[in-house]
């Protein structure tokens, strides 16, 4: 999946988002190996769900990737109590870029580090200012959210790009062209 040509992703995962969990794991681990952490941020908004009997996202906290530009801030809510701390440090962020693109003059440009913001729950995002950045389409302001779901319904509108890991189908697939155009993963 190419992050900065889609700012927005699904993940589907069935059942308690079983499967969602192992792509978004994998997606995490080539992140983190494949990029310098001063070229890919990583974000992390969670419910502190189990997942095999283990804390699901403990991991995270090892990432050099989930470290503020500053060094000050870690970008991980393993509660739904700091979801909004994040989602704040990343706003002002987005907000700086957002100005930057829409100032007199300015041509398109390509931002460095690019962040990718993991969110188990939609509902975690409900009510932050952040949601304007995550589903707005026009912008590339070098964010991707990668949004998990336990089945397509419960992903919104404006996510086209969907990796499906469940009993129904395992892959990747844009909405509009449909899963029999997506690349199917047995």
């Amino acid at each position: 999946v190419d992050l900065e040509e889609h700012t927005l992703v699904g993940v589907v995962g069935g059942e308690k988002k079983a499967g969602a969990y192992q792509v978004v794991y994998n997606l995490a681990a080539q992140l983190a190996t494949q990029n310098c952490y001063t070229d890919v941020k990583m974000a992390f908004i969670t419910r502190d769900e189990k997942y095999n009997g283990q804390d699901a996202w403990s991991f995270t906290e090892w990432l050099p990737h989930v470290w503020s530009q500053n060094k000050k801030s870690r970008y991980v809510a393993l509660e739904p109590s700091q979801a909004s701390d994040v989602c704040y440090d990343l706003t002002q962020m987005l907000r700086q870029r957002a100005e930057e693109a829409s100032a007199p003059g300015a041509t398109p440009q390509k931002f460095n580090p690019h962040y990718v913001l993991f969110v188990e729950d939609e509902s975690l995002l409900e009510g932050e200012l952040i949601n304007k950045y995550i589903y707005g389409k026009d912008q590339r302001l070098g964010i991707t959210t990668i949004l998990m779901a336990e089945k397509y319904a419960d992903l919104p509108n404006t996510c086209e790009c969907i990796i499906q890991n469940d009993g129904d189908y395992q892959g990747i697939f844009n909405v509009k062209s449909g899963r029999n155009n997506g690349t199917c993963i047995h």
